[in-house]
């Protein structure tokens, strides 16, 4: 993402027209579902989406993951080939990402076709988020159409989420489960998902968002006659302090769209001709992979559209540590952009003052979609931007100071 002050050049805006539908849209109901049972010893709770309620779906205990018998393939390069499997295995090598290649190698596990027709893709990339899981896979589970598969791609999981996707994989027959545990990250996991794909629409969403019952259909309309779209998306917050700041800040994709050329990869869709030209994301990135992909697009001549009539939902982070330390990320991630593509990006010199000064209060409050907010609320809000952005420098600076440029670690945002 691209917060405000982010420190990375703003890309010029694109001439389109612009959706005269408001960022901020009438909420509607989203999915009502009661999940089947997953395996005999697993009692699954209801899972209800009505408004902006959102019920917190119950812990599970399972067994652990079935193992999985490898065979070695050799590397492969150009387009991606169509892979198979509801439980495959995957080794990446890294990616020459400002070139557009693609290379892999590594083993893949024993595969299966999905058993439905499938038109579009969703690949939902996870890592030891089993409750993240179950929400996100059973909204998918809820649509009102049928020709499309769920990617549950497992970043090598260490808890019960890696037991929950194979018991979706086994149970369900358009999800589908494939494993990336040699790069940690979510780019990486992401990159096995588009590889698993058999979709010539391929649309992301992370685990712990929920989508509306027409997901599948809106984003197969809307890629129709566009290659490239970002959907809408709607933060709920929790009570709290920093949950509220984050409802107020909101997830503004059409300003991401329109001004800086890129859509997060949480709200992301492509067509697998684009990919196939493109290339996957650059796994080496901690963060900001969805910014160099969109510039990467934009470079091949694909125009991103934003789509506001595709609604997703994505919970706001409630704790000021969990706000800190992604954009400490995304700190690490903008130096990393500098380190491998910095003759696509002009990053603010580290030692340049504007690094450490406070934001700006006028732009803050213009950034701002809370025309009721209290002083108080006002005066912390702005101690958690600054604070936001001296988390961003610290990033930077401790990946400018880090032996390797790449770091691993996933962070779905």
């Amino acid at each position: 993402m691209l917060p405000a002050d982010s420190g990375l050049e703003s890309a010029p805006p694109r001439s389109s027209d612009r959706d005269t539908l408001a960022f901020r849209a009438a909420k509607r109901p989203i999915v009502h579902r009661t999940p089947r049972r997953l395996g005999s010893d697993v009692t699954a709770a209801t899972v209800a989406r009505v408004g902006w309620a959102a019920a917190t779906p119950s812990k599970r205990s399972f067994a652990s993951a079935p193992s999985t018998s490898a065979t070695t393939r050799a590397p492969r390069s150009g387009p991606p080939e169509r892979r198979t499997g509801s439980d495959t295995r995957t080794s990446r090598d890294s990616l020459d990402v400002a070139e557009g290649a693609r290379a892999s190698a590594g083993t893949r596990g024993s595969a299966r076709r999905c058993r439905v027709p499938v038109t579009t893709s969703v690949v939902v990339p996870v890592y030891n988020d089993p409750d993240g899981l179950s929400t996100t896979v059973e909204s998918l589970l809820a649509q009102d159409t049928d020709d499309y598969e769920v990617v549950v791609a497992d970043n090598g999981s260490t808890d019960e989420t890696a037991a929950l996707a194979a018991e979706f994989a086994d149970t369900e027959p358009r999800v589908r489960r494939v494993v990336e545990d040699d790069v940690q990250g979510s780019y990486a996991a992401r990159n096995a998902g588009i590889e698993a794909a058999e979709g010539d629409v391929v649309a992301f969403v992370d685990a712990d968002m929920w989508v509306e019952r027409d997901y599948v259909r809106g984003v197969t309309r809307a890629t129709a006659e566009r290659d490239y779209v970002g959907c809408r998306v709607e933060l709920v917050a929790e009570d709290g302090t920093v949950a509220r700041y984050r409802r107020a800040s909101g997830f503004p994709i059409e300003q991401y769209v329109e001004e800086h050329g890129f859509a997060p990869t949480c709200c992301l869709v492509v067509t697998r001709r684009l990919l196939d030209e493109v290339g996957d994301f650059d796994a080496r990135l901690v963060s900001n992979g969805d910014l160099e992909f969109g510039r990467r697009a934009r470079r091949a001549g694909f125009a991103l559209a934003y789509e506001p009539d595709v609604t997703m939902y994505h919970p706001a982070r409630s704790t000021l540590r969990d706000v800190l330390s992604q954009n400490y990320r995304i700190g690490r991630g903008r130096e990393q952009l500098r380190h491998y593509h910095g003759e696509r990006f002009d990053v603010r010199p580290l030692a340049d003052p504007r690094n450490v000064l406070p934001v700006h209060p006028g732009r803050f409050r213009d950034s701002l979609d809370a025309p009721a907010a209290r002083r108080r609320d006002l005066l912390v809000w702005y101690g958690i931007a600054c604070l936001q952005k001296w988390a961003r420098t610290a990033g930077t600076f401790a990946q400018r100071r880090a032996e390797t440029p790449h770091a691993e670690g996933y962070d779905a945002d």
